[in-house]
């Protein structure tokens, strides 16, 4: 063991100053490659089996779909996804009847359509109040875009008289879109 530390102690007057600025270098290139370019292969990786992945589930979502050739198109399929104005009482009915699952009623509505002339595309803005738990309130919300992906939240504000309560007053917004009846 002696003879092994003696040799250790002349290793830096037999390399000299060149020899240990080389040594230096050389653990200084040791760790960093440990403590940053194997994280950053590691992350390349997990990132190309995600991309990979990914590329999998969007061939599965839409086999053999085909593009829409024209702009017309594309606008002519968002139409006739919207209700028409002749299904605003059916989304309505829908809207309170997901209200009223949810433990909630809609009171004070206010109704006002928008347009724009010649447009083929009307907006039913329709402000309620509802009184019920937050819970309630989120799940409202969580189930009106799967059954009425035409209605959107607008506006949403809730207020509660006392911190103690558990029954939130709420004012919601919403903006249901529909395709207006040609004239």
């Amino acid at each position: 063991m002696n003879a092994y530390s003696r040799r250790f102690a002349l290793l830096p007057s037999s390399i000299g100053w060149a020899g240990g600025i080389g040594v230096a270098l050389l653990v200084a290139a040791a760790i960093l490659g440990l403590t940053l370019l194997l994280p950053a292969r590691e992350e390349s990786t997990e990132l190309s089996n995600e991309t990979q992945q990914l590329e999998r589930k969007l061939a599965t979502v839409r086999p053999g779909a085909k593009p829409l050739a024209s702009l017309q198109q594309q606008m002519d399929a968002f139409l006739s996804s919207l209700p028409g104005q002749d299904q605003i009482n059916a989304q309505l009915t829908l809207l309170h009847e997901i209200a009223a699952r949810n433990h909630l009623v809609l009171r004070n509505g206010e109704y006002r359509t928008t347009s724009v002339k010649g447009g083929s595309i009307g907006r039913l803005q329709i402000t309620v109040r509802a009184q019920g738990s937050y819970t309630d309130v989120r799940r409202l919300l969580q189930d009106v875009p799967a059954a009425l992906p035409a209605l959107s939240v607008s506006r949403l504000s809730l207020s509660r008289q006392k911190p103690s309560e558990t029954a939130l007053e709420t004012n919601i917004e919403f903006a249901l879109f529909y395709r207006r009846a040609e004239t």
